[in-house]
């Protein structure tokens, strides 16, 4: 894959639309491609700029909107866009470095339980559960308790994993 000009940090189809493969990288940005063209060149879809490095990205499916989690724990919706020249782009969900608000000191990635998308995310140091909730079009609100005290690993060292709910 030529577009992406460093480390690819994610590849996934989409699984209604599996001509869609969405691609990422440590670079600020994220591919989409139909992979029924044959030329790389054609086949480009969309390109998104997440304006940081990529750690984890993918579809919202069963919709088609996209997430992106950076390396500077960023997170960001985008919409998959029309190929009509005449629809505008919705502009894109951004919030920026979510570790303050969301009182987390990293980002893990994005998983799914039983259709319910969920970011895990820690601190390195204390337990911590709360539940942060996005809304349709993608608001991000605090829920939930926060309990903390120390949690060591088997290697002695203190890690704690929240989870953050997202809800479509």
């Amino acid at each position: 894959m030529e577009s992406h000009t460093d480390t690819v940090t994610s590849l996934q189809l989409h699984p209604s639309h599996p001509s869609l493969l969405l691609s990422s990288s440590t670079t600020v940005w994220s591919n989409v491609f139909d992979v029924s063209q044959e030329d790389e060149d054609d086949a480009l879809y969309q390109v998104i700029n997440h304006r940081s490095a990529i750690a984890h990205a993918g579809f919202m499916y069963p919709g088609t909107d996209i997430y992106a989690l950076g390396t500077d724990e960023t997170v960001s919706f985008y919409a998959l866009q029309s190929q009509k020249e005449e629809e505008e782009e919705p502009t894109p969900k951004a919030f920026g470095d979510v570790r303050e608000g969301l009182s987390c000191e990293y980002l893990v990635d994005m998983h799914w339980v039983g259709g319910q998308p969920f970011i895990a995310a820690g601190k390195h140091r204390y337990i911590q559960s709360k539940c942060i909730i996005c809304a349709r079009r993608h608001e991000l609100t605090e829920m939930q308790h926060k309990s903390s005290k120390p949690r060591t690993n088997h290697q002695g060292h203190q890690r704690a994993t929240l989870g953050l709910r997202l809800q479509p």
